[in-house]
Parts: structure tokens; C-alpha cells; sequence
């Protein structure tokens, strides 16, 4: 099975990417002062026939590890990999291209604000 990792044990006292983490250990970071989360977008789309369909989901989630450290108190939720990409029927955009995933503008949006409320009413446990 190339290509499949799991991952066991505990995450390492500095994690602060919440997919890594068990939810005793995000209730503890919370308690420990973490106020904010990082939500990344990134997106699944043709960036030319060089570069791979995920580069934005890759650059994009080293970016926000990098800002969480740098601003202390801050958790890094998943990268949402799928964005507005173009009209799946027309096949305009980046949608013209085998491989890219698209939503509509409505549902990209609806899933971050149920992120940004599910992020805002964690607590401790």
C-alpha cells in the first residue's frame, strides 16, 4: 500500500495542526491559551502540465503553520482542498482541465462559515 501513512501517538507538545491532534489535546491547548485558528484554502486545479493538482493545498498549508507559530495561541485547521474552480457544466476555468475540483461559490462559503462557527464553540472540555 504505497503512499498510505498512519500516524499513532500522541502529537508532539508544539502541534498546532488540529487533523494531528486528539480532542483531549486541542481542549488542552485551548486551555493553555489558544484563541484562534487558522483556516487555509487551498484548492484542486491544473497549474500547468508540470506542477501537480495540489501545489496551492501544499503551499498553503506550510504557509499557516509557519504564521500560527510565528503568532503564538493559534491552531491550524485542515486545508480546504476544494474551492470555486469554474462552472462544472460549461466547463469554463480551470474546470476545462481533467483533474480539478470545483464547488459552487455558495457551498465554498457555507463551509467556511460552519468551520469559523465550529472553531468558535469549542471549549475546553
Amino acid at each position: 500500500l504505497a503512499g498510505v501513512l498512519l500516524v499513532t501517538g500522541m502529537a508532539r507538545a508544539d502541534e498546532i495542526e488540529l487533523d494531528r491532534m486528539t480532542w483531549p489535546e486541542v481542549a488542552a491547548a485551548l486551555q493553555s491559551g489558544a484563541t484562534s485558528v487558522i483556516v487555509p484554502t487551498g484548492g484542486t486545479e491544473q497549474n500547468g502540465p508540470h506542477m501537480v493538482l495540489g501545489k496551492h493545498n501544499f503551499i498553503v498549508a506550510e504557509t499557516a503553520r509557519r504564521i500560527a507559530r510565528k503568532l503564538g495561541h493559534t491552531l491550524v485547521a485542515p486545508v480546504l482542498a476544494y474551492a470555486p474552480e469554474g462552472d462544472i457544466a460549461k466547463r469554463e476555468g480551470h474546470m476545462a482541465y481533467p483533474g480539478t475540483i470545483s464547488v459552487p461559490p455558495a457551498v465554498f462559503s457555507a463551509v467556511l462559515e460552519n468551520v469559523g462557527r465550529s472553531s468558535a464553540t469549542a471549549s475546553p472540555a
